[in-house]
């Protein structure tokens, strides 16, 4: 009898690595590019807008069919299925001749990452399973990361006179080649027989805990997601600032963020990590409230590290708690989880815009506290509850 072959643990860990920075190039191609791609098709703000709604759209309904497919199909070909569909949909981005070929283009990439963003993290947290919130702390990382190193090459190329659809099809490549890594690896679930029924949606949903992290991913994706979409616009606007400085101070809130998430990778390891989301919640909330009433560019500065520090652990930190209090190894979790992250990182910011719209972007500021506060009320309330029995 054949010896089964050891999960590859090392070799899917580095795959879910390189995962994160191909799916934060995507974010940054398309946001990088939207000027000049509303030059290219004679397009305003709100059809440039309608690009980045499609992919959320999309990308949070494939990470609920994909999430509960994979608990029973197992994670691999949905991995390497949907690297080989972004792929092609980068590379059919890169040849778009019109507005909408471009739209479709969109929403072929956010199927495929649909899939990276559904199963990903629970794919680390099988592979680690004795130092869940470690890693996906670590995981994490990758992503701000991602953004900071592609954020300056496809800026520069751009400026260069590079026409902004070859970037999408050069991104491709690297896609392909996590593809192949996923593809080639042994899974921990790759034995079907051996696996447990998958928990049912319905379950997940009649559990309070489960609404309880929903809540928390919504508000702390969305402080994340506020304070990445409008901290250059910010900056410029009530500073009287270049674009470049803008820029900068993006820089170097995601830069704290790639800091705080490797290091809570290893301050989870000593200290509660419920214990350690509240006094974020509490710190990152007066750090933003303070954000919208200083009126200092190097003051503001300082309170975004502050910012990037504290937000950095909502995400994977949230995920942690629900590998820890609902179930470890269910993509259904995962995804439904990730559902409400995408939603909260799309609707928080256009709360943001809305009431500056009214009131002035200072006072749109002033919702990221309110979200702060928010998920340090679902913090406390998670720590004073316990911790519950944990599911397969």
């Amino acid at each position: 009898m054949a010896t089964e072959r050891p999960v590859s643990t090392r070799h899917l860990t580095v795959a879910a690595w390189l995962s994160l920075i191909v799916f934060a190039a995507n974010s940054t191609l398309l946001s990088v590019s939207l000027r000049h791609i509303g030059t290219d098709f004679g397009v305003g703000y709100a059809r440039r807008g309608a690009l980045t709604l499609a992919r959320s759209v999309t990308l949070a309904l494939v990470c609920l069919v994909v999430g509960r497919a994979a608990d029973w199909l197992g994670k691999k070909w949905f991995l390497s299925a949907g690297m080989a569909l972004t792929a092609f949909g980068l590379v059919w981005t890169g040849m778009s001749q019109s507005y909408w070929w471009l739209l479709l283009g969109m929403v072929l990439i956010a199927a495929g990452l649909g899939s990276l963003e559904s199963l990903v993290s629970p794919l680390v947290a099988e592979l680690h399973i004795d130092q869940v919130a470690a890693h996906l702390n670590l995981l994490h990382a990758f992503y701000p990361a991602g953004i900071v190193l592609t954020s300056l090459l496809v800026g520069t190329a751009l400026d260069g006179g590079v026409a902004w659809q070859l970037p999408f099809a050069v991104t491709a490549l690297p896609v392909l080649v996590v593809g192949a890594l996923f593809a080639t690896a042994r899974y921990p679930d790759a034995d079907r027989a051996a696996r447990q029924r998958p928990i049912a949606m319905s379950a997940v949903l009649k559990n309070p805990r489960f609404w309880l992290l929903a809540a928390a991913m919504i508000l702390g994706a969305g402080s994340e997601g506020s304070l990445f979409f409008w901290t250059p616009n910010f900056i410029e606007a009530e500073y009287g600032t270049s674009a470049l400085m803008g820029a900068a101070g993006l820089m170097l809130y995601s830069g704290t963020m790639v800091l705080g998430r490797f290091g809570m990778g290893f301050v989870t390891r000593y200290i509660s990590l419920n214990k350690m989301l509240v006094v974020l919640a509490a710190v990152g909330g007066l750090a933003t409230a303070a954000l919208s009433v200083v009126e200092s560019l190097p003051g503001t500065l300082a309170l975004l590290c502050v910012a990037g520090l504290c937000v950095c652990s909502f995400w994977p930190g949230t995920l942690s708690l629900a590998a820890r209090d609902i179930s470890v190894s269910s993509s259904t979790v995962y995804g439904m989880l990730a559902v409400g992250g995408i939603f909260g990182f799309g609707v928080i910011p256009y709360v943001v815009g809305l009431v500056g719209e009214w009131f002035g972007l200072r006072a749109g500021i002033s919702v990221i506290p309110i979200a702060f506060a928010g998920a340090l009320l679902i913090y406390i309330v998670a720590l004073l509850a316990g911790r519950p029995e944990t599911q397969s």
